[in-house]
């Protein structure tokens, strides 16, 4: 049964699709069922309009009913317009068009708020989207708060967001960033986490195998490093650790993936006896 509420706005033809992404790159298509639920749930007003197919339609009647007494658009369509429109063919049946929101800088972030009590996850140089969407819903499983990365812009993207499942609403994005919009380097923003009370837990293929004897020495909130798979952590990551480690395997692969080698210590981090 189609919905009750008529396309609102400008975009009622679905054959002139509007563009993936504008210029200035402030929007961007969140698409996929549990991806779209989970940020009608928590952050309705970031939408601007949407894409269903006739059947989604009937799966996202209270979606619909919110655009249009918003005054937003919203229109059906079939697959291969959707795949048009948000430039994939994972989208589910389902594509909403938001507002990207800012990250806060580090130093904002850690003035602003108190000492974390559990695990927070640092990126450094980890750039792929699928990878830090795949992070993102290992966090949110995990209940990890806070995601800090040096690549914020990568984790407000489509297939971030389609690869976290809905993850990505769960978890408050930071960036490894000073206020410019500049990088910090290491030198600064390891100290920056040490003084808020948080031991640092770097990666990488060296580092001493990760177990959970090893896990019940550290007494601190921990902050996991994690870096990108080709080069792993610069030496002045892995300099200011407290720990560097590695998850043991049988040496038949040199690593994980790095969105595996996350979920894999976050689970042992998990643990009671963690």
């Amino acid at each position: 049964m189609k919905p009750k509420f008529k396309p609102r706005g400008p975009y009622r033809n679905p054959s002139k699709p509007a563009p993936i992404l504008l210029s200035n790159q402030k929007e961007f298509w969140v698409y996929g069922r549990n991806s779209v639920r989970a940020l009608f749930q928590k952050r309705p007003e970031a939408i601007i309009r949407a894409y269903v197919t006739e059947e989604q339609s009937r799966e996202f009647p209270q979606l619909l009913k919110f655009l249009a007494q918003s005054r937003k658009a919203y229109h059906t369509a079939n697959l291969r317009e959707m795949d048009k429109i948000t430039g994939s063919d994972h989208h589910g049946g389902v594509a909403v068009f938001v507002r990207q929101t800012t990250p806060q800088p580090l130093a904002q972030w850690l003035q602003e708020n108190p000492a974390p009590k559990g695990p927070i996850v640092v990126l450094a140089g980890v750039e792929n989207p699928h990878n830090i969407g795949a992070i993102l819903r290992t966090c949110a499983h995990f209940g990890i708060k806070t995601l800090i990365t040096d690549r914020a812009f990568m984790a407000q993207t489509s297939s971030a967001f389609r690869t976290a499942e809905g993850g990505a609403e769960f978890v408050n994005i930071v960036a490894l960033n000073d206020e410019s919009g500049q990088s910090l380097p290491a030198e600064t923003w390891m100290p920056l986490l040490k003084e808020k009370g948080l031991y640092i837990l770097a990666t990488g293929p060296r580092g001493k195998s990760l177990t959970l004897k090893t896990l019940t020495k550290v007494t601190s909130p921990i902050a996991l490093i994690m870096g990108e798979e080709k080069g792993g952590l610069p030496s002045s990551v892995l300099k200011l650790a407290n720990m560097t480690v590695s998850l043991p395997g049988t040496g038949q692969v040199e690593s994980l993936n790095v969105a595996s080698a996350t979920a894999g210590i976050l689970t042992l981090l998990s643990l009671p006896n963690a």
